[in-house]
């Protein structure tokens, strides 16, 4: 290769139209001859970096919308100068020559997933397309990296408001056909909020200029013994003009959910008797969402965007509880039902104004965005034990959001970014109850304000790339009964990123952030939920924020192998504890608690290999140790964690593939509570036809009907809980995707959201790594 050579000298350059607008993603390849020696993509600046021989050589430069480029060079005496290159829009091809770059790239904070029109990629939805993103797992409870739970997605730079299945459902209505690339940011910098844990995830939509309109419509439906459901999308994309229109529908059907819940305990004192419990649950739900929105080109370097979203979805679960209890020689049998019903809607706008200053990457952008979301409840609660109870809750958070900033590029390379946010969210929780034994429930109201700014410098000095953050943030709290709080932090971050040779085959990449994480308005509300006659989980409103200092060093080898090791270093961790009732000591409460120290040191390896043609391998394995220690009196425990995800890609004939997915989790510790090892087997098939208009899927989650199992502690007893059937069995899904297009392809742009870092606390809480 190219590094080899004494002489290598770097080439930067910029890719644009004829109206200086950059063109993204390019494949920029130096060639002698017809031996193709390098090649980079250009990023959403147009911008690329390579390194070429001394002497002439062809670079050539190609893009699905454009007439291919070609032209000669010397690389002598050119460092540091960029090259301009324009394109001229075409209907035509790549053309006759192929040129690649590598799929997966790390660039100084971040690895790129380079799409393209690889088999591989062919019926991909976006779900599929994340796990191949290295140190990614994409699952039913959300989106990871390097075992994180809790990262952030973007499409197109609007973070998308979503969590765990909810989640997953949207990614599943992507096309990897529309995607342009991916990039993972295991830390992010300042620009992204104080606030951000698990990395951030940004898929980038193909960009295409030409009038005409593009559409897909899909359908997968689940089947399994004791599970069923089905999920519809569609969505619509129309370029014309100065105009992009964008509109999208997807619904969530649950109409079988039937899982099985055993429990047993454990008395220390083993004389103290059995405990044993038996629950069929029937979930039911249904989910509807819809999107539209517009972006208006007032002129080349300044556009308008607007976008609406309205969700609506009710979830119901019945289940019957069979309960034996066994103290002192004397046997009871106890049978419970409890219906619960949640009803959830969500409306939120947004819109945004982007001025580019010039045409290296400077501009100025201000967002602004409403979310309203509404929660209602219903339990209903009846026992053998002779008591009945009824909860009616209702939630409402409103969240308003305004981000404005600014970002100057030199053409020395640097980098100067500053930008300030307000958000006011507003939470209201109410709970009455009903019963003899109840209490009258309860109110809370309270507003949250945020006031933030932040300022970051990026530059580059020969083969040591360098970029600086600091971020301040304000926050006051008032709610009923007195309560304030207000409090003031500096949250900062760098990355150093050095390369050992003049092509970046081998680089080491040094990262440090400090970030908050507030708790999730679900946590904040005192809510109980009962699952038995002894068991039942609550919030708790007096949680207080979880500070975090992140730091890794990591070793990048051509590009895309890697090594991690690191660490996450918390104080006020968030951790689902166990705790019996002092009242009733057999009933058993799961509440959030701050714990005083957790320190997560891990060990991360990332490997796409191709160990034959047509083959595809990505591995990813997280090795972790876990100290903590819930109080500053308490001793320090200490407990191994191992995560690993390995992913088999075949391209088949006949536009054909076929996908192998192995994922495995350690026993996993969450304060006194925590899951069982898990390993799991998911085998996809695909097909396409109609020349690539039509994608039939079919694949099997959870081959082998692995449940999960739960353990807890306390003073008076342990406990294992095992769940099988329903969403944790096994499942068949079977797939249709259809794409249309009409004229030539539509340039995919969506609206940017600035409440994001807090509409995300609305979301359901998840177990977390």
């Amino acid at each position: 290769m190219l590094a080899h050579e004494a002489r290598a000298q770097e080439v930067r350059g910029r890719v644009t139209d004829a109206e200086g607008r950059a063109v993204e993603p390019a494949t920029v390849a130096v060639f002698r001859g017809d031996r193709q020696l390098a090649a980079d993509v250009t990023d959403t600046a147009g911008r690329f970096r390579l390194s070429a021989p001394d002497g002439p050589y062809t670079l050539r430069v190609r893009h699905v919308a454009y007439r291919p480029l070609d032209t000669l060079i010397s690389a002598r005496g050119r460092p540091g100068d960029e090259l301009s290159l324009v394109m001229a829009e075409a209907s035509v091809g790549l053309g006759e020559v192929t040129v690649q770059a590598e799929r997966i790239v790390r660039e100084a904070d971040r690895f790129v997933v380079h799409v393209g029109d690889a088999p591989a990629m062919a019926g991909r939805d976006g779900a599929e397309l994340l796990r191949t993103a290295p140190g990614v797992w994409v699952t039913d409870d959300g989106v990871s990296v390097n075992g994180a739970a809790g990262a952030r997605v973007y499409v197109d730079d609007r973070e998308l408001r979503l969590s765990g299945r909810t989640l997953t459902a949207y990614l599943r209505t992507l096309r990897a056909a529309d995607v342009a690339r991916v990039e993972v940011l295991p830390q992010a910098d300042a620009s992204y909020g104080a606030d951000v844990r698990g990395g951030v995830v940004r898929i980038m939509l193909r960009r295409r200029r030409e009038r005409g309109m593009d559409a897909n419509v899909s359908v997968e439906a689940d089947f399994g013994r004791q599970y069923g459901g089905v999920r519809p999308s569609a969505s619509v994309r129309a370029h014309a003009s100065r105009w992009t229109w964008h509109a999208s529908a997807a619904g969530d059907h649950l109409y079988k959910g039937i899982g099985q819940l055993s429990a047993e305990r454990f008395y220390v004192n083993r004389e103290a008797g059995s405990f044993a419990s038996q629950s069929v649950t029937d979930g039911r739900r249904r989910n509807v969402t819809g999107r539209v929105g517009a972006i208006f080109d007032a002129n080349p370097r300044t556009s308008i965007g607007a976008e609406a979203e309205l969700s609506r979805g009710r979830e119901t679960e019945p289940s019957e509880v069979e309960t034996v209890i066994s103290q002192h020689g004397r046997l009871r049998s106890i049978s419970g039902h409890y219906d619960r019903e949640e009803t959830d809607r969500l409306a939120a706008a947004a819109v945004n104004v982007t001025h580019r200053t010039d045409t290296i990457g400077s501009r100025l952008k201000l967002v602004a965005d409403y979310t309203d979301r509404s929660l209602g409840g219903e339990t209903d609660e009846r026992s053998t034990a002779g008591w009945t109870n009824r909860d009616f809750t209702t939630s409402r958070y409103r969240v308003l959001a305004i981000d404005a900033s600014v970002v100057r590029v030199l053409r020395s390379g640097m980098r100067l970014s500053a930008g300030a946010k307000y958000t006011r969210n507003h939470m209201r929780d109410s709970v009455r109850r009903e019963g003899p034994a109840s209490d009258p429930g309860f109110l809370t109201d309270y507003t949250e304000q945020i006031a933030a700014g932040y300022v970051s410098l990026a530059l580059e000095l020969g083969r040591l790339s360098l970029t600086a953050g600091l971020r301040a943030e304000w926050t006051h709290t008032a709610g009923r009964e007195g309560v304030r709080r207000a409090y003031a932090d500096l949250f900062e971050n760098a990355t150093a990123t050095y390369a050992f040779d003049p092509m970046r085959l081998f680089m080491l990449v040094a990262q440090y952030a400090r970030n908050v994480e507030r708790p999730n308005f679900r946590y904040l509300n005192p809510r109980r939920v009962r699952s038995s006659d002894f068991a039942y989980i609550e919030g708790n409103p007096a949680l207080r924020p979880t500070y975090i200092r992140r730091l890794s060093l990591t070793a990048v080898w051509h590009y895309r192998y890697t090594l991690t090791v690191g660490g996450n270093l918390h104080h006020d961790l968030v951790r689902e504890e166990a705790h019996t009732d002092a009242s009733a000591p057999e009933v058993r409460i799961v509440r959030p608690e701050n714990h005083d120290r957790e320190n997560h040191w891990f060990v991360a390896l990332s490997a796409p290999l191709r160990p034959v043609r047509d083959w595809e391998l990505n591995a990813n394995l997280v090795g972790v140790r876990q100290d903590l220690r819930a109080t500053s009196s308490d001793p320090w425990a200490t407990h191994w964690l191992g995560f690993a995800r390995l992913t088999l890609g075949v391209t088949l004939p006949r536009d054909a593939y076929a996908e192998l997915v192995y994922n495995a989790s350690s026993r996993l510790y969450s304060a006194n509570t925590g899951v069982e090892p898990r390993h799991t087997f998911d085998v996809v098939l695909k097909k396409q036809f109609a020349d690539h208009r039509l994608t039939v899927t079919l694949g099997v989650s959870n081959l082998f009907d692995r449940g999960v199992t739960y353990f807890s502690h306390t003073d008076r007893f342990n406990e294992r809980t095992s769940i099988s059937g329903g969403s944790a069995g096994r499942r068949l899904t079977v797939g249709l995707h259809y794409v249309l297009r009409s004229g030539k392809s539509v340039k995919s742009r969506t609206v940017e959201r600035a409440s994001s870092d807090d509409t995300r606390r609305m979301d359901r809480v998840k177990n977390e790594k």
